[in-house]
């Protein structure tokens, strides 16, 4: 039985004025809104000299964020049960709000046997 769907993604050459918590968290809640998804928490951390981890904990899973500014690289991860569109258009909000030049896309689904 399809349990959901795990999109993993590698954003190359992202918008980085973006790499600050209190726009990371507000994006976080506003994509997750837009897309219909219900976030119970976002946790933000900055590293030391640079880069970010983010996590949204969604009552349908997760959104995952990890920055590495000096490859201008950020890692993306949403994993989401039940109504799986909803993953597909957080996806696109979060390309559509970082403006990768490249995105390199894995699509899995989550599955119980």
């Amino acid at each position: 039985m399809r349990i959901g769907v795990h999109i993993i993604l590698d954003l190359q050459g992202y918008r980085q004025k973006a790499d600050n918590q209190q726009e990371i968290e507000a994006i976080l809640h506003q994509i997750t809104g837009k897309a219909g998804l219900t976030p119970l928490f976002v946790y933000f951390h900055q590293f030391t000299p640079q880069g970010f981890t983010a996590t949204a904990i969604l009552s349908e899973s997760h959104i995952n964020l990890h920055s590495w500014p000096e490859y201008n690289y950020l890692a993306l991860d949403i994993f989401t049960c039940g109504n799986t569109e909803k993953a597909f258009l957080a996806e696109k909000l979060l390309i559509e709000y970082f403006k990768p030049d490249q995105v390199k896309r894995q699509v899995l689904e989550r599955h119980s046997q």
